[in-house]
Order: C-alpha cells, then structure tokens, then sequence
C-alpha cells in the first residue's frame, strides 16, 4: 500500500458489532510480555490470533462471544480487491459473464453488476438484497447490493433508463475495471462488479456515481443536513445559484461520520480521490496488463480493526509481537484518535482462543445439537439448499401452564438461533422449526423476540411470519464459507451423508450376494470378512440377523466362517474360499 494512502475501508461500519462499551482498562507500559487475567468488569475486548496456518479475530462483550472471524493464510478474502480484469466468456442465456481476475482465477459478473445506479439519500445500512433478475419491469426501481459488506446499505437504487443486454456492454478479450463483492464460497467463484466503491474512515467515495447519501443510522434530521451539505461541498463549487463539479463521483457519509468537522471529512474525501486517481492510472497504464492486481485488501486484522474505528474500543489483546507492533504501526498512522496504543496488549498465554472460552464456542457452534439452558435444545442442519432447525423441549418440562411452556422453550430458543446464525455465519435459507403455538399472541411474541435478537446482527435477515405449521422463514445474505465449512470437510466415511446403512441393511446385502454366489466357490468352508463392529453386531444385537446367513450357507451345504476385518468399510463385506 501507498504510505500516503488512507486504506480503503471494507464498506462495513460494523463488521464486528455496533454496540458501545465501557469498562476498566489495563495497559502494558513497556510492552512487555505479560498474561492477563480475564476480567467479568470488562466490557469490551477484541481478541486477535494468528499462526502459520490462520488468522483468528474474536470480539467479545461482557466476556461473551459476539462475533468471529477465521481466515486461512493460503485462502485469504478478495472482498474489496480491485483488478484489471479480462473478459473471457459472456453468456447471454444467464446475462452475465466470466472474467479473468488472476491466473487460474475466473470471477462471475452479473449484468445488474455493469449498469450504472443511483442511490437514495439515505442508506439503510441492512437492506442488502440480491441484484434484481433481468426479466423485471424496465420501469420499476429495484435494489440491489454494491458490495457485500457495506455498513452504509449499499443499497442502490436503479436508474430508470432502459436495460441492455449484456451482450451489447461487454465483448470477449475485453479489459474492465471490476472490483471483488463476495469471496468464493464452495464451489462457487468470486462475483465481481464494475462500480467501484472506495470507503474510508468516514466516506465512501463511489467514482461513477454523482449523488451524496449518509447513513440511515445517523437518527438526527439536522445532522443529516450538515453532513450533506458537507458532502456537496467537497464535490461542488457553489457559484451565484449554480453548482459546478469540482470532481466526478458522489459520497457516502458513513456512521461514524457523525458530529465529525468539515476537515475532517474533506481529509479523508482526499485521500480516497487520491487512491481512486491511482488505480486510474494503473487501469490505463499499457505496462500493467489483465489479470493484475491493482489494489489489495487489508489483511484480517486491520480489516477488523479498522471496522472497529468508529466504536469505543477498550481494549486489543493479541498474542504475538509482530502483531502488536503491526496493529500500533496501523493506529497511530490512520486511526490515532481511536484507541491508546498502550492498550494493545501482548498476551503470553498459549492460547488466547482457549484462554478465553472462545474455542469452546467454537466447537458448540460445530455440534448438530445445541442445547439451551432450560433443558430445550436445537437441531441444527446444513445443506446446499437451506438451512433447517429444529426446536425441541428436551429435559424442560416447564411448571403447571402447557402453554407457557412452549411459549418459554420457544423463546429461549429464537435467542440462541439469533446468536448461532451469526457465530456460525449461515447464509440463504434458513427455516425454523418451532414448537406449536395455538394464540396468536404468543406467535407474535415470539417472532418480536426473533426480530431483536437478529438486530444485534451486522448482516441483514429477511424474517417470515410464523406459519399455520409453526415455520419462519429467514433468508440472510451469504457474504462468506461459514464456519462448518471454513474449518471442516465432509466426512470421509459416510461422504458426507451423515449416515451409515444400519446392520439390518447389510445383513440383506450379505445374504442376497451369497444366495447368487455360494455355490461357485469350490470350498465348503467359506470365509466372510466384515467391518469388525458389524462383527460385534452379529455376535450380539443382529445375532439372529446372522442366523439366516449361517442357514443359508447350511442349506447349501457350506460353512461359513465370519471373520473381523479393520480395512473395510463398515458398509463392504468380501467372501472367499476359506484356506486354513
């Protein structure tokens, strides 16, 4: 990165929470080695590991887990890189096209994702929804998201002009500008955009657009006129009752542009422009060609860290010194104002995640079953297609009202899926499994207390009514892999099936193929090798599952001999002439 650039920031104000925080703070005066003792007074701490496989960022409130973020060295993220890209394949059919963001590395460009859009003056910093499909009404005005991860909504507004079809905007061996909007996720590539968007401390700068919008969560009527008019002047000069543009684009006051001075904000508009007069100048350059790399994205932890600047940061504990001086370097050169330096403090502990009960989080957000602290539990299944789960009553067996049994179990229960959805970072469907609720009352309840538990979620959740079946929908925008899949694979054995076929299958399985092939094998005794707990099992539980086994071989006149074997699979079996 340039020195005298201002890192672009990753268009989310709240990438680890928008809550504010309080509580004591210990500093390291000499930024020695030192092991700390969590404290429960201590509201706020953003806990930052890394080692030669991953980077980790923990962000806990009142010692409590609120969000995560997990990041491998050799699969870093491509949200908000910008390239020189080449088109390689457009497809009419999907109004979209493929295009060469790096070697070996295609990105996926979305028609909607090349015409131009204007915004409103106001953006709701949630309302991230898909493009809009192509087939819709020219004359309509639709959402569509500028970037996966914007605190400012990215929500924008389409033109009315009539839409062309990809085929007239792109041609094949083109070089376009395009910028990463979402990472691959599974086997999915990147999707890319053209509009580029450059965000900094306080403003999003978006070049080819020539409107000002500011935060929707900037409540106050007049300091949402301030920040405007601010804006206007950075992009216009006022001459008699005329504006003339001093430069081309349009701005974005984020949230933590609130009560900020107009120097302040000019500041950081210049240095954004600046930035974007750069990557111009690299775009044009005829020595850099496509693919290349024009501008990359901060690494994890100053990614976060920089989401975290407009918020009342106590405290920064990481466990190693590069780190520490890395995130110090990064402060007192952007963010100075933000936290004292004194207070990013290295942690001697062996491990940071542990010492602090995050990976013990970690490991309940991987487990099927979660149980809830009434004795309830949920079932949570994920698939390509949605996301489903289940609430069960368990071990909580309420006092005298059935009623309000349900009603607290379900409560309780929409509380933890607020809070899983996000530690687990599910995207597309999920659908919700309730216990039935008879009054209306109660559904509305219940849904109210799902809809405030999912405020606290930086990632905006579409939310159904509860259903004569006692179903919610939810649909949540996919930004990244979630958890399961960041940090685990399908399993070997059962491919991912999450089921094996029981001894009762196996025993028809067996019987079926000796009953054809008994007879071609020349010995009497014939040896059949099984997985050994289907061995066990036909010793024991499936003993008179076997039974017709050993009968068939009797009614053939052959003996079988079973025989425990380690190297098959539970579900294979192989039979032989037996030789002593």
């Amino acid at each position: 990165m340039n020195p005298n650039e201002k890192p672009q920031s990753e268009i989310n104000d709240d990438v680890v929470l928008n809550q504010t925080q309080e509580g004591e703070i210990l500093s390291d005066e000499d930024n020695e080695l030192i092991t700390i003792t969590p404290s429960k007074q201590e509201e706020c701490v953003l806990l930052i590991s890394q080692n030669c496989f991953e980077i980790k960022a923990a962000y806990l409130e009142n010692m409590q887990l609120k969000e995560l973020f997990i990041e491998k060295k050799q699969n870093s993220s491509l949200v908000n890189n910008i390239y020189k890209a080449k088109v390689t394949k457009i497809i009419p059919g999907m109004q979209s096209a493929f295009v060469e963001i790096g070697p070996d590395q295609s990105a996926f460009l979305y028609v909607d994702d090349i015409r131009n859009y204007q915004f409103p003056d106001e953006i709701d910093e949630k309302d991230l929804v898909e493009p809009p499909s192509i087939d819709q009404d020219e004359d309509s005005i639709q959402s569509l998201s500028l970037n996966t991860n914007d605190d400012l909504g990215n929500i924008l507004v389409a033109s009315l002009q009539p839409k062309a079809p990809i085929q007239s905007l792109l041609q094949e061996g083109q070089e376009l500008l395009v910028q990463v909007s979402k990472d691959p996720i599974s086997t999915k590539g990147a999707r890319v955009t053209t509009r580029i968007a450059l965000a900094g401390r306080y403003l999003v700068y978006i070049p080819k657009m020539d409107q000002v919008s500011v935060s929707r969560r900037i409540s106050q009527e007049r300091e949402k006129d301030r920040l405007k008019k601010i804006l206007e002047s950075l992009l216009f000069h006022q001459i008699d009752d005329k504006k003339e543009r001093k430069i081309e684009g349009g701005l974005i006051a984020r949230t933590a542009a609130q009560d900020c001075d107009f120097v302040e904000l000019e500041e950081d508009f210049l240095q954004l422009s600046s930035l974007w007069q750069k990557i111009q100048s690299d775009m044009e350059s005829p020595q850099l060609t496509a693919p290349s790399l024009i501008y990359k994205e901060l690494n994890l932890p100053l990614r976060v860290l920089r989401d975290l600047s407009s918020m009342q940061l106590k405290k920064i504990i990481v466990d190693s010194r590069d780190l520490q001086l890395e995130l110090q370097h990064f402060i007192e050169k952007y963010h100075p104002d933000m936290i004292n330096i004194k207070k990013i403090i290295l942690d001697g502990s062996d491990d940071l995640f542990e010492k602090y009960g995050v990976d013990t989080e970690i490991n309940r957000a991987l487990n099927r079953k979660v149980w809830l602290p009434s004795g309830g539990y949920l079932i949570i299944d994920q698939t390509e297609a949605l996301t489903s789960i289940d609430v069960n009553t368990g071990k909580y067996i309420g006092k005298l009202n059935f009623a309000e049994t349900i009603l607290n179990n379900n409560l309780e229960a929409v509380k933890e899926i607020a809070y899983q959805i996000k530690i687990r970072n599910l995207g597309g469907m999920i659908i919700l499994d309730l216990i039935d609720m008879e009054k209306q009352e109660d559904k509305d309840r219940v849904r109210t207390a799902l809809l405030e538990s999912l405020a606290e979620d930086r990632i905006k959740c579409n939310v159904s009514e509860i259903n004569d079946l006692g179903l919610i929908e939810i649909t949540r925008k996919r930004e990244r892999d979630s958890l399961i899949r960041t940090i685990c694979e399908p399993c070997f054995y059962c491919q991912g099936n999450g089921y094996i076929k029981n001894a009762y299958r196996m025993t028809q399985e067996i019987y079926k193929e000796l009953s054809i092939q008994l007879l071609s094998i020349p010995s009497v005794q014939v040896k059949l090798e099984v997985h050994p707990a289907l061995f066990h099992s036909f010793g024991h539980d499936s003993k008179n599952l076997y039974q017709n086994i050993l009968d068939l071989g009797q009614s053939l006149k052959k003996e079988i001999i079973l025989v425990p074997k380690d190297t098959l699979h539970f579900e294979q079996f192989l039979y032989s002439a037996f030789i002593p």
